[in-house]
């Protein structure tokens, strides 16, 4: 009988030292869950950021497109038209790595922005450069927002497969080089 008695008290500590383990672990699991629920909103939040920016990516190599049918070519040394003459040094200079754009851009919507570098003339190779053949490169780089600070950028080098042909009167056409 005197063995007995000592061991409801113990039965009392395992139980309790059991209760302390299963909250603390129960503690850990929720703390776990919760730092996977926002990892996994981040990685939504980065996959709309990038999606967005390859949309703006997408308008900014459009609007070189279209430019290549019409005149007039945008003023490159215009600050307020978000076109920029990498290849001029009276240029303003902008870093479209900056996390804060501080010049001028194309803005798609809300979230999105795009600007539009000239970066020159190439010549094509196995044709006379002497003929002026070549061909004309720009860089578009899209910047795109979905919250709680998260941005994506990026780049694209747009290539053209035409050139610009001098007609009289000043007037310009472009001729496809993919003949």
């Amino acid at each position: 009988m005197h063995a007995s008695v000592h061991q409801h008290g113990v039965v009392l500590f395992t139980a309790l030292i059991f209760l302390l383990v299963m909250t603390l672990l129960g503690t850990f699991s929720m703390d776990r869950s919760r730092l996977e629920s926002r990892m996994a909103g981040n990685a939504r939040l980065q996959a709309a950021a990038l999606g967005n920016a390859e949309l703006a990516l997408a308008a900014g190599e459009r609007q070189i497109r279209n430019l290549l049918g019409r005149l007039p070519f945008p003023d490159w040394n215009d600050p307020g038209d978000a076109w920029y003459d990498r290849t001029d040094a009276s240029t303003r200079r902008i870093d479209v790595h900056a996390p804060d754009w501080d010049f001028s851009y194309h803005v798609v919507d809300t979230t999105s922005r795009y600007v539009i570098e000239y970066a020159g003339a190439e010549p094509v190779p196995g044709n006379d450069t002497s003929a002026g053949c070549c061909v004309r490169v720009f860089l578009v780089t899209a910047q795109a927002d979905a919250g709680h600070g998260t941005r994506r950028t990026v780049q694209s080098v747009y290539v053209t497969t035409s050139q610009a042909v001098d007609l009289e009167g000043g007037r310009v056409s472009w001729i496809d080089l993919r003949q």
